[in-house]
């Protein structure tokens, strides 16, 4: 997208799964997954009434707000695309020029491929870590 340029991302991650195990079997993978919260700061450089980005998690919710108002902008749709990008509909525009927080909270199970967040296992002396 070229209407917004992000300028910070506070991340926070909360990660569960099991540490050690004697074999794969013992472990339970739907207790393993992950969490958290990134507070996206940008600048809009083209008015708009939309934001995109990309994510493949699975999203909780999303509060939007001006940063010099502190007001929140009310988000009246999203919609997940192709390729992972998701697009937020705003009930009101974003001023060219204006400087504004998305904080979104979400959650996922770890990916069973070698992309995005994902987990190894390996033996070592008989125990799974």
């Amino acid at each position: 997208p070229k209407n917004v340029r992000p300028t910070n991302y506070d991340l926070t991650y909360k990660v569960f799964f099991e540490p050690y195990a004697n074999s794969l079997e013992e472990i339970d993978t739907s207790l393993e997954k992950f969490e958290g919260k990134v507070i996206i700061s940008f600048d809009v450089l083209e008015k708009t009434q939309s934001i995109k980005f990309h994510s493949a998690v699975n999203l909780i919710n999303m509060t939007l707000f001006n940063e010099a108002s502190n007001q929140e902008i009310r988000i009246t749709n999203r919609v997940s695309k192709e390729y992972d990008i998701v697009e937020l509909s705003l009930q009101s525009e974003l001023a060219e020029g204006g400087k504004y927080k998305l904080e979104i909270n979400f959650e996922n199970g770890f990916s069973s491929f070698l992309v995005g967040f994902y987990k190894t296992r390996y033996n070592e002396d008989k125990i799974v870590k």
